[in-house]
């Protein structure tokens, strides 16, 4: 009842890393309703990319992790049902002079530090992705500051951020992946950052449950249903706890943030109506990754009546305000790294 055909992004059955591949679905009956799976390594994922749709044509996928994929369409019309599927591989092709870590079995010395990383594909690839934050760092903290870092995966900004702060200051992790806390405690214990504790929670604009999407292969895959890109990301599904910022600080005492790093992809908003109260009575700076325009407009209903400037973390090329940067979202790349100063 239908055929799939691959538009852009597999050669000779093997996906390119990093771009996004095209699949076009043909319908040989155009009341056939379709949603679609994709399975990687030896882990069924029992969560459909897709709801029942009689107009889907066109499937988007960004493979993020080297390995086996299967992309699964199932159809259904009627009494009748079945499944339609393609099979490729996927072969790290990157290469970092940054590289922290091999593989989970050791830890590898770097310019940076020492890390545990979930596979070698990571340990290149993370640091690479991260680049522009990472140049900027060293002007972003001084001796005794306090920083939150949200999203702060397997300590990658933690460890640098606690060298930078010394022993009077303070970092703060909150990181709600169960996988990606087990190589943060690894980190900062490696690492000797004795001035970094732990929330192990997503920062959320109150208390609620959400779910969490989760990948035991690749730690980048992490993030909750807040966010707009949920549904673009195959794993299983677990349930985390979601607390507002000022909420965690008033019973925690915690004391407040001179940076907030952020990096919840496409969560934003929520995170930063939960610190409202926070980033209005201390004006942090924050560093933060903002996915899509429609997170950038979010995080501007809070940040612009606090008189915040938003400019690029590479380069330092300010935006004009708040609408300049999510027409930028809007016109790509889809992610932008921003420094917001009050």
């Amino acid at each position: 009842m239908i055929d799939i055909e691959v538009t852009q992004g597999i050669e000779a059955g093997r996906l390119r890393l990093g771009e996004i591949c095209m699949f076009r679905i043909h319908r040989r009956n155009p009341a056939v309703a379709v949603r679609w799976f994709m399975h990687f390594g030896n882990i069924l994922q029992t969560r459909p990319m897709s709801d029942w749709s009689d107009q889907l044509t066109e499937i988007e996928w960004l493979p993020e992790s080297p390995g086996s994929f299967r992309l699964e369409v199932q159809w259904r019309h009627g009494d009748s049902s079945g499944f339609r599927e393609l099979a490729f591989e996927a072969h790290p092709n990157m290469h970092s002079s940054r590289v922290f870590a091999a593989r989970p079995s050791r830890v590898s010395r770097g310019r940076r530090g020492k890390f545990w990383a979930p596979n070698e594909y990571e340990s290149k690839g993370i640091v690479q992705y991260e680049t522009a934050l990472f140049d900027r760092l060293p002007s972003l903290v001084k001796p005794g500051d306090v920083v939150y870092d949200v999203g702060a995966n397997i300590g990658l900004f933690s460890v640098p951020f606690s060298k930078g702060v010394g022993a009077e200051g303070r970092v703060l992790c909150f990181e709600p992946n169960p996988i990606c806390v087990g190589f943060l405690r690894a980190n900062l214990e490696v690492n000797g950052c004795t001035n970094a504790s732990i929330v192990p929670l997503a920062l959320t604009a109150g208390s609620q449950q959400v779910s969490f999407t989760l990948n035991f292969g690749n730690s980048l895959l992490g993030l909750t249903d807040i966010s707009g890109f949920f549904h673009q990301k195959a794993g299983q599904v677990i349930s985390v706890e979601g607390r507002a910022l000022d909420e965690l600080r008033g019973t925690f005492r915690l004391p407040p943030p001179d940076l907030v790093k952020m990096d919840v992809e496409g969560a934003e908003g929520a995170a930063v109506h939960g610190m409202a109260a926070t980033l209005k009575d201390h004006r942090p700076t924050l560093l933060m990754e903002i996915h899509g325009a429609n997170a950038a407009r979010e995080v501007a209903s809070v940040l612009d009546p606090l008189g915040y400037r938003y400019q690029e973390a590479a380069g330092g090329a300010p935006f004009g305000d708040s609408s300049e940067l999510a027409a930028s979202l809007e016109r790509g790349p889809v992610v932008q790294q921003v420094i917001c100063r009050a």
